[in-house]
């Protein structure tokens, strides 16, 4: 894939592909509630994706494996300002109190709690405050979430 590049989002993306089903699907099947870093990471997914920002709805996604590769082709130039805006303010408010997720993913075990957080703390980072922000790369359709 052409976009893995050295850059941090390149190293995300990285991530995001070394993810086996097993762990997607330990992510999702978090219960009786999932923590809440899953259900930041849930809803940065969802409105980066302009969708609902719902653990439903990322449950959903994440059904399809080749959602993987979709978001790895994501470019942060193709999506509306606003969406990564809201998408990474999910990250920073979603912890407890009220704060940053990050803490909360380090103690994690799970390694696609990781890689999600990874990825989309560098796909929303401002344009120029990284070197992954910007990253060239096409879009296409997103897979069936049904």
């Amino acid at each position: 894939m052409r976009l893995l590049g050295g850059t941090s989002l390149g190293r995300a993306r990285r991530g995001l592909l070394d993810l086996s089903g097993k762990d997607v699907d330990a992510f999702r099947n978090q219960k009786p509630f999932p923590p809440p870093e899953a259900l930041a990471i849930a809803s940065a997914m969802g409105l980066l994706l302009q969708e609902e920002g719902s653990w439903k709805f990322c449950r959903r996604l994440l059904r399809d494996q080749s959602v993987l590769e979709f978001l790895c082709e994501l470019s942060p130039g193709n999506i509306q300002a606003d969406a990564l805006v809201k998408a990474r303010e999910a990250l920073m408010t979603g912890g407890p109190k009220g704060g940053p997720i990050a803490e909360s993913v380090r103690a994690c075990n799970l390694r696609a709690t990781k890689a999600l957080h990874r990825w989309l703390l560098r796909f929303t980072e401002p344009e120029g405050s990284a070197d992954g922000a910007g990253a060239a790369g096409g879009a296409r359709a997103r897979p069936s979430d049904a």
